[in-house]
């Protein structure tokens, strides 16, 4: 089952706020996902290509887009790759 979860923040907008909300975001999706703590860790790594993944959860997989001031994550039991663009 493929799970799609967005998120809307006019913050996204500016760049040196983006990396932060972005990362938070991920991280708060992937640990409702896998019914983590926030405290628990959570090692996010990148494939050769740059596409980001669980080493401590392989059967576990996302992907995320953002584009203007919406972002997306999906996650699946199997390689999921997700693209978000702004219509102009």
């Amino acid at each position: 089952m493929i799970r799609l979860f967005f998120y809307k923040d006019p913050r996204l907008l500016a760049r040196e706020q983006k990396k932060d909300i972005r990362q938070k975001f991920t991280e708060s999706v992937l640990r409702h996902q896998l019914g983590l703590s926030p405290e628990a860790l959570l090692r996010v790594a990148r494939h050769d290509r740059g596409k980001p993944y669980l080493p401590d959860y392989p059967s576990f997989h996302f992907n995320q887009s953002d584009s203007g001031e919406w972002m997306v994550i999906g996650t699946s039991e199997t390689e999921i790759g997700i693209d978000l663009e702004k219509i102009k």
